[in-house]
């Protein structure tokens, strides 16, 4: 769905780490309106995860192109077409909690059964 960039920046953001460490932390922010059946949406929403990078400088280089005014390609919902997305990708890192999960799930499998074997044999 095609739609256009109302507003975009990167906030920073100062985070005590502890230790009297304190860490910079960037995050994009951009608005962007959209039609669908002649009804106007604004959305904000980047990705499926909240974009969190510890440097400007990745930041700038991966959203740099969301200038205001810049045309944009959008993600939207067929059922609610309030809930739009510009990246539609899905990466490892998206997904790696479910992963791990699911890993986690057959091992656990494995072992009740090598243990429920061992417990027959005996």
């Amino acid at each position: 769905m095609p739609s256009r960039i109302v507003s975009a920046s990167i906030e920073s953001r100062r985070n005590p780490v502890g230790a009297g460490v304190v860490v910079t932390e960037y995050r994009p922010s951009v608005e962007y309106e959209y039609e669908v059946n002649g009804r106007h949406y604004l959305g904000k929403r980047i990705g499926f995860r909240d974009r969190r990078l510890w440097t400007d400088r990745r930041e700038r280089a991966e959203f740099g192109s969301l200038t205001p005014g810049a045309d944009v390609m959008v993600g939207v919902s067929p059922t609610n077409p309030s809930k739009s997305i510009i990246d539609t990708t899905i990466r490892l890192r998206d997904i790696d909690f479910l992963v791990m999960l699911t890993v986690l799930g057959i091992l656990i499998v494995f072992v009740g059964v090598w243990v429920a074997t061992l417990v027959c044999i005996q």
